[in-house]
């Protein structure tokens, strides 16, 4: 009896190291900096949003939220005026994409910074681009809309029409690309 007693409480307890409650188990770092960036941004504490980004970027390389983090940290440089870096993680975003819609939003900001600078020679390669990818995008009758929420929640808006596209950031015009 007492043998069995011992049987039954050793499998008891390793059942219980075993098959712990989800609750119980680690949240793994990159995402607790994401989450604490989220927070943050939520708060209105961009700046300590954006160093969570950054940290999630150096540490976590391959973090599934390296591309959140990546868009959040281009548009906290876009937001402050540092368009050298700004365009420099978008760029690195781009490239790291394959989704049209991904890459869509981030020439927005490219384009937006182009004509901010009054370069010209930028806002024709970037409205190149923007129009190939709207060829690979989709054939549609009238207009297509797009939208996209970023890491520093924003609710960012693509609308193409047979003429133009026109970009939204909080339903606010934001930049405009026109076409033939």
């Amino acid at each position: 009896m007492k043998c069995q007693i011992t049987l039954i409480s050793l499998i008891i307890l390793v059942l219980s190291v075993v098959i712990q409650p989800v609750s119980a188990m680690p949240i793994p770092e990159d995402k607790q900096l994401y989450m604490r960036a989220q927070k943050e941004v939520k708060a209105g504490q961009f700046e300590f949003a954006f160093m969570r980004y950054n940290e999630l970027l150096r540490g976590y390389p391959n973090s599934e939220y390296r591309n959140a983090a990546l868009f959040g940290v281009a548009e906290y440089y876009f937001n402050t005026n540092n368009y050298k870096e700004a365009a420099s993680n978008f760029e690195a975003y781009i490239n790291q994409n394959t989704d049209f819609k991904k890459k869509l939003f981030a020439y927005g900001f490219l384009l937006k910074m182009a004509q901010n600078q009054n370069d010209q020679a930028s806002q024709d390669k970037i409205i190149e681009n923007i129009l190939s990818l709207r060829q690979m995008g989709f054939v549609f009758d009238t207009s297509k809309e797009y939208h996209f929420y970023t890491a520093l929640d924003h609710h960012l808006k693509a609308i193409f029409t047979i003429n133009k596209i026109v970009f939204y950031k909080n339903d606010q015009p934001f930049v405009e690309v026109s076409y033939e």
